[in-house]
């Protein structure tokens, strides 16, 4: 018997790509990922996904991509100013495919 397969959807698998990218160039937004293990898709309502979770100091963080193909990163935490990341994403990764990133 054959394991099931489940398709990604495309704009999930993007915004997935994306967090991954985003963490390997910035040192910052890998500390997020690290603090935040347990991150999830949210089903979007206007067609845009989001990477939400908690991290293991209670507070929260949001991972989305806007219109403009930049990925933002939020992260508050009780008591501590909000963390806020706006990165353009490389060419491979923007809906439109530009030039060069």
């Amino acid at each position: 018997m054959r394991p099931a397969t489940y398709a990604i959807h495309p704009a999930l698998r993007r915004l997935r790509d994306a967090w991954a990218w985003a963490r390997s160039i910035d040192h910052t937004a890998d500390m997020i990922g690290a603090e935040c293990p347990g991150l999830r898709h949210v089903a979007p309502r206007d067609g845009a996904f989001v990477l939400q979770g908690q991290t293991v100091t209670g507070g929260g963080v949001g991972i989305s991509i806007t219109d403009t193909d930049q990925i933002v990163i939020l992260r508050t935490e009780p008591d501590r100013e909000p963390t806020h990341i706006v990165m353009a994403l490389p060419a491979r990764l923007r809906r439109t495919m530009g030039s060069a990133a």
